[in-house]
């Protein structure tokens, strides 16, 4: 028996048809350059390799006993 695979343009998580993104080969390098680059850059700073920008907010939690 033969098994064949009906491929179409459902979303798993949609009733609707997968968006076609149109773009250019040199855009979609740029976008995948971009997210290599984020995912690095998350690596490192939950790694702690990267120095804190901003301030870390701890708020002012008094618990009442």
């Amino acid at each position: 028996m033969k098994i064949t695979k009906s491929f179409n343009n459902i979303s798993v998580y949609k009733n609707t048809a997968q968006k076609v993104y149109n773009i250019t080969d040199e855009k979609r390098e740029l976008y995948k350059k971009i997210s290599h680059e984020s995912r690095l850059s998350k690596l490192a700073a939950e790694q702690g390799l990267l120095d804190s920008i901003h301030e870390v907010n701890i708020p002012p939690f008094k618990p009442i006993y």
